[in-house]
């Protein structure tokens, strides 16, 4: 495990990184039962954010690298130049082998219910007890997945840890969903996993695009950002409904009327909490 680079903190410039603890034989706290605890995953501690460089490392081609960015709400803090941590995890052959089990897990294994339809996903699920303190473990547990995607061409690693689930307890049913719902979200806001719409696209009534009644400077983003051409019967209007002309996207004004509960029928669900809560009103949304 340590020729992996899992014993090795990854050096990160943020303050209070835990350093990972792997026991050796004769060492301190080492008995009896380590080993087979070990083989579990017990009596081990790796942060969440270095098991991810593992994992990361994996999908890498057995490269392991140190974080090289922070950002916030999608805007880079800081930046950090590429810093190699070890140029290779394991053979070239481990590594295939290792990427077969990986993506087995969601195929036929513990991860099998959270396939995707439109990509592969490659991780492993991990349920574990929690420590109480100096009293062994206790009756909490903690949930997690780690993974990457898409398999067979990777560019996001991710790690979701869940302690203290009250419901479910297992990696699967908890941690994986979650991971699932980010990496669904994440490949279909990426213009790069699907074809360009104008490249394969002849611009007419049937192929221009279905918008939702919406906030109208996102919808005039989102169509641009694609190539549409928008016509605009009123630029003041905060939100609009839009129709589908011959060869453009007509945006029309949805007047609000400030006397009445707005109307929020055909609304993405992020414009419609906005705008009622904006009116003083509580939101209690229901299903998807």
């Amino acid at each position: 495990m340590k020729s992996f680079g899992l014993g090795d903190t990854l050096g990160i410039d943020i303050a209070g990184e835990a350093f990972p603890v792997l026991k050796n034989v004769g060492e301190d706290g080492w008995s009896g039962i380590t080993l087979p605890q070990m083989a579990i995953g017990y009596e081990v501690e790796l942060a969440p954010l270095q098991l991810l460089a593992f994992y990361n490392a994996v999908a890498n081609n057995g490269e392991m690298v140190k974080p090289r960015e922070i950002r916030q709400e999608g805007k880079t803090v800081k930046s950090f130049k590429k810093i190699v941590l070890k140029e290779r995890i394991c053979s070239e052959t481990t590594l295939e082998k290792l990427k077969l089990c990986l993506e087995g897990v969601v195929e036929r294994g513990t991860g099998r219910n959270l396939k995707s339809a439109d990509f592969q996903i490659a991780g492993k699920t991990g349920t574990a007890r929690i420590v109480q303190s100096n009293h062994g473990y206790g009756d909490d547990y903690q949930a997690s997945f780690i993974g990457y995607f898409p398999a067979d061409h990777p560019k996001y690693s991710l790690s979701v840890v869940i302690a203290g689930p009250t419901k479910q307890i297992y990696g699967a049913e908890v941690s994986g969903t979650v991971f699932t719902a980010i990496a669904n979200k994440v490949h279909s806001s990426s213009l790069e996993y699907h074809e360009n719409y104008v490249a394969t696209t002849q611009l007419n009534k049937a192929s221009l695009p279905k918008v939702k009644y919406g906030n109208a400077y996102d919808t005039r983003l989102a169509l641009s950002e694609i190539g549409i051409r928008v016509k605009q019967e009123n630029q003041n209007s905060d939100y609009v409904v839009a129709v589908r002309g011959e060869d453009a996207v007509k945006i029309q004004p949805r007047q609000v009327d400030k006397s009445k509960v707005p109307n929020v029928v055909g609304m993405t669900l992020n414009d419609a909490v906005y705008l009622l809560e904006n009116y003083g009103l509580r939101v209690k949304p229901e299903g998807s």
